[in-house]
């Protein structure tokens, strides 16, 4: 058994290559001095367009990968063809083994995935974890497969889609897959399964959760007596800071 993320995958045949130049995030500033530009929209633009690209299965990139944002009112100084040339520029200048142009982990990705690399010879099965929150390269390298492929994932817990991330559980290739619906949870009681199924039911979920944990207890207000340890629970960093104080 190997566990690996679709990054590890990418890095022992193209990520090691790259590690010099590396970095987090592909930054504005370095795009700004690459294309000699104080315009920061047209350089945004320009960011915006390789992610878009770096997210996709395409081969090359396209008008299609501009950001909505040039198909709006907002007055430019450039148009969508110069995006895209501009953009393949980078894109070629990141790719190059010579330059020293900085380079992103989903660029490795996105190499590999050009790659069209073959796993059936090292693997008999495939668990995709995460399916409902991985982009359009990650779907296209695994479903590339010919090997057996087995997918976890709950469409109700995706948070990645501001990456490109896509519900791979709901791919047109699986409409015919035999699926099995984990429905009961150790993690807690009957009172919270019920108030998951009613928040879960108001986003068009039909399977009922089923608690197996210990007996629990849902309270509206909480008591200031009785509670020695508690734990609150916040969506916002706004929110923990509002708690705390």
């Amino acid at each position: 058994m190997l566990c690996k993320t679709s990054h590890q995958l990418a890095w022992s045949g193209f990520g090691r290559n790259y590690a010099n130049r590396l970095t987090n995030s592909l930054r504005l500033f370095d795009i700004a001095n690459a294309t000699q530009s104080d315009d920061w929209l047209y350089v945004k633009t320009i960011q915006d367009t390789l992610k878009n690209f770096m997210c996709s299965v395409d081969n090359q990139i396209m008008l299609r990968h501009c950001p909505s944002i040039l198909m709006g009112e907002v007055k430019k100084s450039f148009t969508a063809n110069e995006v895209v040339r501009q953009s393949e520029q980078l894109w070629h200048r990141m790719i190059d083994l010579a330059d020293n142009f900085p380079v992103i982990h989903d660029m490795c990705l996105k190499l590999y995935q050009l790659s069209q690399p073959n796993l059936y010879h090292r693997f008999d099965v495939i668990l995709f974890d995460e399916a409902q929150d991985a982009n359009l390269v990650t779907h296209d390298i695994v479903f590339r497969q010919t090997t057996k492929l087995v997918m976890v994932g709950d469409a109700h817990q995706q948070i990645y889609r501001f990456r490109g991330a896509v519900d791979a559980l709901n791919a047109p290739l699986l409409s015919d897959a035999d699926r099995l619906w984990l429905t009961h949870s150790f993690s807690f009681g009957d009172c919270v399964a019920d108030i998951a199924h009613a928040l879960l039911a108001m986003n068009g979920e039909t399977h009922q959760v089923v608690g197996r944990g210990e007996k629990d207890e849902i309270f509206i207000n909480i008591p200031k007596q009785g509670f020695p340890q508690r734990s609150i629970l916040s969506r916002t960093v706004a929110g923990v800071i509002g708690s705390a104080l």
